[in-house]
């Protein structure tokens, strides 16, 4: 029968009839034979690319359009789910490939496919395209000569998995960012994403000894964070109830955006702390933490908090 594109069964079950006939070889040939057929109607927007040396930044910038069906360019869901549909052809044949620049394409291909289905929440589908490829960026080998790229894969396989809520994975994956990471600048995502993790957990506790660490890292004193340290505790009530008298409202609403990248990851850090300890007395001193950083270096989206 004579679909919108072409040729269709006319009902599922004589598909799956006649695939479960063909060997698995010859399916992987095929698979790998229609995806080369749909990728070759693919094409790089003007300016984008799709190869791991882009420099522009991660995920947003390797771009795909449709460019053989004017419909389909006309709506960017259409020309996404031809995309994704390309990648799962050329995923059930990738074995068979034995091209290194197919490899890396596909393996490119494969991030922008999750990027899409998690910016559709589709969590489930963004992990499958993820998991093609992370077994490979996760060796010590692809971390010593493609940094960056592990760098940006695992972060992002360690949200997805958060957002399934699947957090020994999460672990995992930061275990491995934290490992090979080569500094907090780089390794900061993996820590927020840990500290998510444990808030979701409800283990306050750790979240206490993560943040205490991060914070260190970033240069910002935190020794009132830790049990039995009230004289500390009292020498920072007094140094928040002092700053805050002083400060008026004008002087608030004149305050610049904080401009101090670590000094906002830290904001950053406090504003997901404040979550774990709500309800305790460490509550009013992190809130107290976020408002002296932000009358110090500026404000910033958290700054409310304080």
């Amino acid at each position: 029968q004579v679909g919108d594109f072409g040729y269709r069964f006319i009902h599922d079950s004589l598909w799956k009839a006649f695939y479960t006939m063909l060997p698995q070889l010859s399916r992987n040939k095929l698979h790998l034979e229609i995806g080369r057929v749909m990728k070759a109607k693919l094409r790089p927007s003007k300016g984008d690319c799709i190869n791991e040396d882009s420099k522009r930044g991660p995920l947003q910038h390797i771009t795909i359009i449709h460019s053989s069906v004017p419909e389909m360019d006309k709506n960017g869901f259409f020309v996404d789910r031809y995309l994704c549909s390309t990648v799962d052809q050329l995923n059930r044949g990738k074995d068979l490939m034995t091209d290194v620049g197919e490899i890396v394409e596909l393996l490119m291909m494969n991030i922008k496919a999750a990027e899409l289905s998690a910016s559709d929440c589709s969590w489930k589908s963004a992990l499958q395209y993820l998991e093609q490829i992370t077994p490979m960026l996760q060796s010590d080998t692809h971390w010593a000569c493609r940094y960056e790229l592990c760098l940006m894969v695992n972060t992002m396989h360690a949200e997805i998995n958060l957002s399934l809520c699947n957090f020994e994975a999460t672990k995992s994956t930061v275990e491995i960012i934290l490992r090979h990471g080569k500094s907090i600048d780089d390794t900061y995502d993996a820590y927020l994403l840990y500290m998510r993790s444990i808030n979701s957990q409800k283990r306050t506790p750790d979240a206490l000894s993560i943040a205490s660490g991060v914070l260190n890292k970033l240069g910002v004193e935190a020794n009132w964070l830790h049990q039995g340290e009230s004289a500390a505790k009292d020498r920072f009530r007094a140094k928040t109830q002092k700053l805050a008298k002083k400060i008026s409202c004008k002087h608030l609403a004149a305050l610049p955006l904080i401009s101090d990248q670590r000094k906002l990851k830290a904001i950053k850090i406090f504003y997901w702390l404040l979550i774990a300890v709500y309800g305790t007395d460490l509550h009013e001193l992190v809130s107290g933490k976020i408002f002296q950083l932000s009358i110090e270096y500026g404000l910033c989206e958290e700054s409310v908090n304080g």
